[in-house]
């Protein structure tokens, strides 16, 4: 069975860094937008928001093209998905195919997510993603999802702890 991990948080609350600490071992994918702005030669991170949506559409098909080859053993969406209507497309096509994501819900302070994060995301800009996630967890996920939820308090650059 594979393991299917979403993740959501905010810019620099270690998703990431949780992704390279935590993942079992096996043939993985990262399907993530930020690889969309990253040249694969020099690693040099161009964020282009006009391409915002091209990147979001090649990390769902690097996602859908993991669930469907049969030699990965881990599939995980490395964005912040902080509304319902940005994991529904990565829920149900896991569903269809008979897998239970685990939404993987990174806690950290604002403040210090937006002096970490990589993508010059606003403090403001990061606050109003952190409100998005907190307005998603208090209203809840469709009861036909199949999904398992682990929160994990990202406290400084090394430290987590699940909830």
């Amino acid at each position: 069975m594979k393991n299917v991990i979403i993740m959501m948080g905010i810019p620099g609350s270690g998703k990431s860094t949780w992704v390279k600490d935590n993942l079992p071992t096996g043939k993985t994918v990262v399907a993530s937008a930020d690889q969309f702005f990253t040249d694969p030669v020099t690693g040099v991170y161009n964020w282009r928001p006009n391409l915002l949506h091209m990147a979001h559409r090649a990390s769902q098909y690097a996602y859908i093209s993991g669930l469907d080859d049969p030699k990965v053993t881990n599939v995980v969406v490395d964005n912040t998905n902080t509304k319902r209507e940005f994991l529904r497309d990565y829920v149900q096509a896991a569903n269809r195919r008979g897998y239970v994501p685990t939404i993987v819900v990174m806690h950290v302070d604002p403040k210090v997510a937006a002096e970490r994060n990589l993508h010059g995301v606003t403090p403001e800009g990061v606050q109003r993603m952190q409100d998005q996630i907190e307005n998603t967890l208090k209203v809840g996920f469709p009861a036909d999802w199949k999904i398992k939820i682990v929160h994990v308090n990202h406290t400084n650059n090394s430290g987590t702890e699940n909830t």
